[in-house]
């Protein structure tokens, strides 16, 4: 709510709705929106922070290692969630990571290589 309540909408109760809205989205209930993010698990709080870029209407999301700290089911739950949104909601998600299983799942994928100092690009058009 903070950070919708930084942009032009002023409306309280709007701004609550749609703030439950997103964060429903990325699988948070209402019971669990109301907690402190300390209550919340590493991949509940990784939705958080997906849910509160998503309430900004950006177009692109840049996601910088958003599976680092989650177990393997979690990550694969965050990793189809940014794939969603993506799809479902016609946003460029930007992922940078040392998963190589989270770089499998991309349209495009480019390779740093800092030994010979440049971009190896997979995929895309």
């Amino acid at each position: 709510m903070v950070i919708m309540g930084i942009s032009d909408r002023t409306d309280r109760a709007s701004i609550k709705k749609q703030a439950l809205y997103w964060l429903e989205t990325v699988g948070i209930d209402q019971s669990k929106a109301y907690r402190k993010v300390t209550k919340l698990s590493g991949g509940e709080q990784q939705r958080v922070a997906i849910a509160r870029a998503l309430s900004t209407e950006a177009k692109v999301i840049f996601a910088d290692e958003p599976t680092g700290n989650l177990d393997s089911t979690t990550s694969e739950t965050i990793i189809s969630l940014l794939k969603k949104l993506a799809t479902d909601h016609d946003k460029c998600v930007i992922t940078v990571t040392h998963s190589e299983a989270v770089a499998q799942q991309a349209d495009v994928v480019l390779h740093l290589d800092s030994k010979l100092q440049q971009f190896n690009v997979t995929g895309g058009q």
